[in-house]
């Protein structure tokens, strides 16, 4: 149940694995310790079951740990084990937070530069992927799989299944991203009977990898060392910075809630000020402030 209750989530194909193996991999431990009922386990018994991991980094070690933590929190909710039995899983080191980093105000303004500037097929090709990726927060791996079928020019929407989550997203197609598909199909793209719209332009014509997007975005940005995925962050913090709540932005991302978008709180400088603590009701006494 705990495995299926994840599929619902629409986890990741390689993330539904991991959960699996992971507690797949308790399970076998415990058979091998002779101990054949949840109420028979104890804290000792997962910190023997962690020592013994095989993972030679404590990246990996902690991967899984995470993942046998979360199913021994469910079986504590459904009252197979005490609620707090899962805090017994140790973890080999601290979680971290990145910064998130997003294309600055400068960056877009060369983009934009760039996509006006657009002439030849495999220029005006670029520009609509890098567009979609900036305005409509979509994934590379998503872009280079939108078929002709996926896009109505009537609703003026694109649809997509996400190939990392396997969630169906159907987002309204900003004007200037339509007219650079338009632009590319007829003037830009070869003659191929292909059913996407990306395609590379020497023969067999064959569909891009997602890679293709990343080098689309170096070519008009060669100072960015971030990657396509940038512009998946600047559409999610640009949202944030116009007051879009987060459950829209989740949403628009495809996401299964608004948690990961949370994140994105960190690159709005307006919203960050309002989580100061105030410091006037904290008497100051001695040291350079009196």
């Amino acid at each position: 149940m705990f495995i299926m209750s994840k599929q619902k989530e629409g986890i990741a194909e390689s993330t539904h694995h991991m959960f699996r193996n992971s507690c797949l991999r308790l399970l076998e431990y415990l058979n091998t310790v002779d101990i054949s009922s949840w109420e028979a386990i104890t804290p000792e018994t997962l910190k023997e079951f962690h020592r013994q991991d095989p993972h030679t980094t404590p990246e990996g070690k902690n991967a899984y740990s995470f993942k046998i933590r979360m199913f021994l929190e469910y079986l504590g909710e459904i009252g197979r084990v005490p609620s707090a039995l899962f805090l017994a899983v140790p973890s080999d080191y601290a979680p971290h937070i990145s910064l998130i980093r997003t294309l600055s105000n400068e960056d877009i303004a060369e983009l934009y530069r760039f996509l006006n500037n657009a002439t030849n097929g495999y220029i005006l090709r670029n520009a609509a992927m890098i567009l979609i990726g900036l305005r409509m927060g979509l994934r590379a791996s998503d872009i280079t799989k939108i078929k002709f079928r996926d896009i109505s020019w009537d609703q003026k929407t694109i649809s997509v299944q996400q190939q990392k989550t396997g969630r169906f997203l159907k987002l309204p197609m900003p004007v200037e991203v339509g007219n650079a598909l338009y632009r590319y199909i007829t003037q830009g793209r070869p003659d191929s009977f292909s059913e996407y719209i990306f395609i590379s332009h020497r023969v067999p014509y064959q569909r891009l990898h997602r890679v293709a997007c990343a080098t689309a975005l170096a070519k008009a940005l060669p100072n960015n060392p971030h990657g396509f995925r940038i512009t998946r962050k600047t559409f999610a913090s640009r949202m944030l910075v116009k007051n879009v709540s987060t459950d829209k932005i989740a949403d628009a991302l495809g996401h299964a809630d608004n948690t990961t978008v949370m994140q994105y709180l960190s690159t709005n400088d307006d919203k960050m000020r309002m989580c100061a603590i105030p410091l006037s009701k904290i008497p100051v006494k001695g040291g350079a402030l009196i």
